[in-house]
């Protein structure tokens, strides 16, 4: 979804999750989008690189981060946290605090969050308490989607937003089948997700992301039920660099097998995301 092949596919997520919940600073549909740099710094434990991590500025300005949160700590303090970095890359100069443009933080959740809630999709916005139809401003709109929850809906009940989530939580595959045929997006994403794993370079990588976000989940999981404090600080520092380390190898081979085949430096270095300086060792190696 993050690439400008398969927009058509991000423009429909969204519109799915606006049409379910509409923020207030979206009227209407989103009809075009434009793909921004995808990396945030990385300064806290818990900050991955996950299945599903896009920012896209909408042609009406909006800036929209998508995120699948898989670690259930802290998580209104890091959409806060992703809102300001977002929010704060605008510039001010010359203009009125008025002018900035709106920032809507999407999460997709792979857990239950809001566990005293039947409900499956949350927005959140700067309002009055007591009078909730007095709002501060409408540059902040937060949503927590818990996917978990989208499955024990009643087919009546299962709008677009739904069958997304029923698609990325991996339904049974007789199902994923039944929407491809009834919806034309389901069966092109279908489609290309069959191109993806038809692409061995590609698939490399997502597994080694895959590998590093399990053991981060494991040493997380493990963590909290065992050690006490100083012990989990210092036991995450060695799992963290250990899960480092076999990312970066998965990713210094999969960059060795690119050369022999003969590809761009400039390939391999946005495939792999290695430095100048690690693939520089590599040609010489």
């Amino acid at each position: 979804m993050a690439t400008e092949k398969h927009k058509e596919f991000l423009l429909d997520l969204i519109n799915a999750v606006f049409d379910d919940r509409r923020p207030d600073c979206v009227h209407g549909t989103i009809t075009d989008l434009t793909l921004e740099d995808r990396e945030l710094t990385a300064e806290h434990a818990h900050d991955k690189q996950s299945r599903l991590d896009i920012r896209a500025t909408t042609s009406e300005g909006q800036l929209i981060d998508i995120e699948v949160q898989t670690y259930p700590d802290d998580l209104g303090e890091r959409s806060l946290y992703y809102f300001a970095k977002l929010f704060g890359t605008q510039s001010a100069k010359g203009k009125s605090y008025k002018e900035l443009k709106p920032v809507v933080i999407i999460n997709i959740l792979s857990f239950d969050h809001f566990k005293s809630s039947h409900k499956y999709h949350s927005c959140f916005t700067l309002r009055e308490d007591d009078e909730h139809a007095l709002v501060l401003t409408d540059k902040i709109s937060v949503h927590f989607i818990e996917a978990n929850k989208c499955e024990h809906l009643s087919d009546k009940n299962k709008n677009r937003l739904i069958r997304w989530m029923s698609y990325l939580n991996n339904t049974e595959p007789d199902e994923i089948m039944e929407m491809a045929q009834e919806d034309e997006i389901f069966k092109k994403v279908l489609e290309a997700e069959k191109m993806f794993v038809k692409d061995r370079q590609a698939m490399l990588m997502y597994e080694a992301q895959e590998r590093y976000e399990m053991e981060m989940a494991t040493r997380f999981k493990s963590g909290k039920a065992e050690g006490i404090a100083e012990g989990i600080a210092e036991g995450e520092k060695r799992e963290r660099l250990k899960a480092a380390n076999t990312l970066l190898e998965d990713r210094l081979r999969i960059a060795r097998e690119l050369f022999d085949k003969g590809l761009s430096p400039d390939f391999i270095r946005n495939t792999t995301k290695l430095s100048d300086e690690q693939l520089a060792s590599l040609r010489k190696a």
